[in-house]
């Protein structure tokens, strides 16, 4: 089957899924071009062993979240972060045989971004024949963190491709404790002057699959590393927190998401869910 021939079959198959489940045919053509790109990473013996990935994607992918990202974001464990970024660079440019391509765009500090630290590779990236103007391909995002602790450690799992059988991912995630921490640190650490109001659907979202001891743990030890005192009280935090940065962002960060909950009634189930785990800790 010809490159061109390919694309068009993969493409016709988002288009049935997206009929059969009810999801844009976007948001399926990224959460497909995410997974390869994953897929790319781990075929790699050194970056299945030393990547794992967190965030957004794996709340969908793993956690069966209904929101859709456009990043893949993994942590970079007990290797070195430079020959792990140039390796993930070649392979994410490999050709699988599954209709994707991915060509390496630049690479960015998230630490000059206003983010906690880590490393951004951006992609073009897309289905079928290679775009000859690859500033029209659309853009993708490959997140590197360094050192955060992950509690009570890394997961293994097997994931289904969403239209390649025979194509599981075999990846390492975060346990949904530890990105929780991550999510809470920031939201509490960014104040009155977060706009991340995505971290507040996928704690609303997560914080029922926790368990409260590991969780506190998680906590803990994500605080500590960030160099952040633990608050006394995350429900005290919350509730006089001035929520207008994050209402503002909203709308966008839950674009994808089917039958959109109100952002105020969202941000009171995150404070109830964490006073009743609170009490655990």
């Amino acid at each position: 089957m010809t490159t061109k021939a390919k694309g068009s079959s993969i493409r016709q198959k988002l288009i049935n899924l997206s009929v059969e489940i009810g999801v844009p045919f976007q948001n399926l053509e990224t959460a497909f071009i995410l997974e390869r790109l994953v897929a790319r990473l781990t075929a790699d013996a050194e970056l299945q062993k030393h990547l794992v990935f967190k965030g957004g994607f794996v709340g969908l992918k793993v956690y069966n979240s209904a929101r859709y990202t456009v990043d893949v974001d993994a942590l970079v464990v007990k290797a070195d972060v430079g020959s792990i970024l140039e390796r993930a660079k070649r392979c994410a440019e490999t050709d699988l045989n599954d209709g994707v391509w991915f060509r390496f765009e630049n690479q960015v500090d998230l630490a000059t971004q206003g983010e906690y630290g880590g490393i951004r590779q951006t992609y073009r990236a897309g289905i079928g024949e290679v775009l000859k103007n690859l500033n029209k391909a659309q853009i993708v995002h490959f997140d590197v963190g360094i050192g955060d602790p992950v509690t009570p450690g890394p997961m293994s799992t097997e994931t289904a491709s969403l239209i390649i059988s025979d194509s599981n991912l075999s990846w390492l995630v975060y346990p949904v404790e530890t990105i929780i921490a991550e999510k809470m640190h920031a939201l509490i650490s960014h104040g009155d002057i977060n706009s991340r109001a995505k971290d507040v659907y996928d704690l609303a979202f997560l914080l029922p699959k926790s368990d409260a001891d590991i969780l506190g743990q998680a906590l803990k030890r994500c605080f500590e590393f960030r160099q952040t005192e633990l608050p006394n009280s995350f429900t005290t935090i919350l509730k006089s927190m001035d929520t207008k940065s994050l209402e503002r962002g909203w709308r966008s960060a839950t674009a994808s998401v089917p039958d959109k909950p109100r952002f105020q009634s969202t941000f009171e189930t995150v404070v109830t869910l964490i006073t009743e785990v609170e009490i655990s800790f």
